[in-house]
């Protein structure tokens, strides 16, 4: 559980000035070491994978490039008015619903953005994949849907969060989740809009907050004030596809 690190610099200059085609690195365990095991660029955890840090001189008027990732939840959840007890942290989907109130709560880790970065856009993507009106299943919504996405303003987990407890200890100040007032971002939900899209929401301005350390990262949650017994459901970290994402673009 610690990082290993190999100057490259002589490597690194002779790829940049031409001199030798840049075709990569190779591994090798040494003497006395019979296996290694390496976190790779696919990794869940973004401030694990392996990075290249490069300190050059740039030419004349030269501009780094805008970087963007594509963050997977840390955590992701709903909580539910009708089961206020029941922590439903493993399963597949996320419900959202005003008529039978649930809300998603989701988390993401940044700590592979360096604090001071500028963000230039930062889009929570989550993917509608199914849909109930009373409770039954139906093709497409009845009427025009505003979602609301909120920064929580406590910590919870997981694996504990319900709508009545944050954490195993500890209850939500207000139950259904401790989040501020006015939301980050709304959009509205046409009428007759069917399962099977991604839906977008810019999220940049608390995504810059979190990176500059103004606020605590608690993540998101997610509500709608439309008086409907309409209930989304969107995939979760855990579905077998399309989970939710944070792509964020940042220099």
């Amino acid at each position: 559980d610690s990082w290993m690190t190999w100057d490259v610099t002589a490597l690194a200059d002779k790829w940049v000035n031409g001199s030798l085609p840049n075709q990569g690195l190779q591994v090798r365990v040494g003497a006395g070491i019979s296996s290694l095991s390496l976190v790779s660029s696919d990794s869940s955890n973004p401030s694990q994978r392996l990075k290249l840090a490069v300190t050059f001189q740039p030419t004349c008027g030269w501009a780094p490039p805008d970087a963007t990732v594509t963050l997977s939840p840390q955590t992701d959840t709903d909580i539910d008015f009708n089961i206020p007890t029941t922590n439903f942290g493993s399963q597949p989907d996320l419900y959202l619903s005003q008529g039978y109130p649930a809300h998603p709560l989701l988390q993401f880790d940044l700590a592979g953005i360096n604090a001071g970065s500028n963000v230039k856009s930062a889009t929570l993507r989550l993917y509608f994949g199914a849909l109930n009106v009373n409770t039954v299943s139906a093709s497409k919504t009845t009427k025009n849907l505003t979602l609301n996405v909120h920064a929580v303003t406590k910590s919870w987990k997981e694996l504990e969060a319900t709508w009545k407890k944050r954490l195993v200890s500890s209850n939500w100040t207000t139950q259904g989740g401790d989040y501020r007032s006015t939301s980050v971002t709304s959009m509205t939900l046409s009428t007759n809009s069917t399962p099977g899209t991604w839906l977008e929401f810019d999220v940049r301005p608390l995504v810059q907050e979190w990176v500059d350390g103004v606020t605590a990262n608690n993540g998101l949650i997610l509500e709608t004030p439309t008086s409907s017994t309409e209930e989304l459901i969107f995939s979760s970290r855990e579905a077998a596809s399309n989970p939710p994402e944070l792509v964020v673009t940042y220099k």
